[in-house]
């Protein structure tokens, strides 16, 4: 018996150490799991104004994919909406899981285009898995997929903010316009000058 029992906990061992190492979320049996996902905002901004500055703000879309999913505080018919704004910024979202299954979810940012705006329009498929082992144990995995179907680690949206380029007139600009002037001025003058005299000649 006390061979059985020892074969039995070092097996258990080995299968808690298998979920660690394997990169999963284990949680006691009887607690929901609470899955965090991070949205990230990053604007690369090529020439700063006041006015730049002030717009860079992305609006999100998070949706379950089925209505019987998990969603944050805060959604509306299975969809949570929000802002992010400023070059850096980022939104925790919380989901709570008191099932097994697997979970699937849509995130994308809907800003309307804007002049001198390049909006980032990935569309992320977030897939979770809720499992629980033979020995009791809940387990999670997130696989993040870009619409490429490609598997990525982040929730990041890249923006960029570009104005045309508008030349300012300086002090020499003025200067080189008014030293042009008069030599027009004084050409106009010369000419008319020449004219009312050769005019006198031939009378």
């Amino acid at each position: 018996m006390i061979r059985y029992s020892l074969k039995k906990h070092i097996f258990t061992g080995v299968i808690l150490m298998i979920f660690i190492l394997s990169g999963s979320t284990v949680f006691a049996s009887g607690y929901s799991n609470e899955i965090q996902l991070t949205v990230k905002q990053r604007y690369e901004v090529k020439s700063y104004s006041a006015s730049a500055l002030n717009g860079l703000k992305g609006q999100y879309k998070f949706t379950a994919l089925d209505s019987s999913y998990p969603m944050p505080d805060g959604s509306v018919e299975n969809v949570l909406r929000f802002d992010l704004c400023g070059q850096q910024d980022q939104k925790i979202i919380l989901l709570n899981f008191e099932e097994t299954g697997k979970y699937e979810y849509l995130l994308e940012q809907v800003n309307t285009n804007k002049d001198n705006y390049i909006l980032d329009k990935s569309k992320y498929k977030i897939s979770i898995y809720i499992e629980k082992s033979t020995l009791g144990e809940i387990s999670s995995q997130v696989i993040v997929e870009n619409d490429k179907n490609e598997k990525v680690g982040d929730l990041v949206f890249t923006n960029y903010y570009d104005a045309p380029y508008k030349s300012v007139k300086t002090g020499d600009d003025l200067n080189l316009f008014l030293y042009i002037a008069t030599i027009i001025i004084l050409f106009s003058i010369l000419f008319a000058i020449t004219s009312v005299k050769s005019r006198r000649r031939a009378d």
